[in-house]
């Protein structure tokens, strides 16, 4: 509860110093990540007829690491956010019907998903010979996770499921990254025999 009457408080620290910057600059539009209560951008978006888009990457009311105690509140803030802002950007259609949900027009919502275009990078290798370097056997359960070693990725969770597969059949898990949770993953692993 705490946490999200600081995230509300914000909202003074974010205006004045938004507030300076649309004073004093030529703002020809607001690219805003939404967070939780953080109307502050939107208001003033509006105030200084400053086009916004809000990137949305998760909602009120969806099951997330830290529990939210004032969801009524925080979904009103949403409904307003959204239906101000003058584009929405998000990564999915889960996340595109929760937004129409509110009676935004679906016309304003663009779903960008995280990707990466194949095209733009060179491959020096072959599948086969990762297969090959790794003994990887037609069949084996092979996992990959690419990003960040951070708590919120849960990455604990699929170490403990990687190492059940691991005992009943051959199985592989490549992670790729970096991060704060890096070395505690790496223990996690050598506790788990499966480093």
């Amino acid at each position: 509860s705490l946490f999200e009457i600081l995230e509300l408080a914000y909202n003074l620290k974010a205006d004045t110093m938004l507030k300076k910057v649309l004073k004093n600059n030529q703002i020809h539009f607001i690219y805003e990540r939404y967070a939780f209560f953080l109307f502050a951008g939107v208001g003033l978006a509006k105030r200084f007829k400053v086009p916004i888009i809000i990137e949305v990457n998760e909602v009120v009311g969806e099951k997330r690491v830290r529990k939210q105690s004032f969801v009524k509140l925080a979904k009103r803030i949403e409904k307003y956010i959204f239906q101000n802002a003058d584009a929405i950007v998000t990564v999915s259609d889960f996340l595109k019907d929760r937004i129409r949900g509110y009676g935004i027009e679906e016309e304003k919502i663009f779903v960008i998903p995280n990707a990466v275009d194949e095209s733009r990078f060179t491959t020096c290798f072959k599948a086969s010979a990762i297969k090959e370097k790794y003994a990887i056997k037609n069949g084996a359960v092979t996992i990959g996770f690419i990003g960040w070693f951070v708590k919120w990725h849960n990455i604990e969770l699929l170490l403990e499921a990687f190492s059940d597969v691991a005992k009943k059949s051959q199985a592989f898990l490549f992670l790729v990254g970096d991060g704060m949770m890096k070395n505690r993953f790496k223990e996690i692993a050598v506790d788990m025999h499966i480093e």
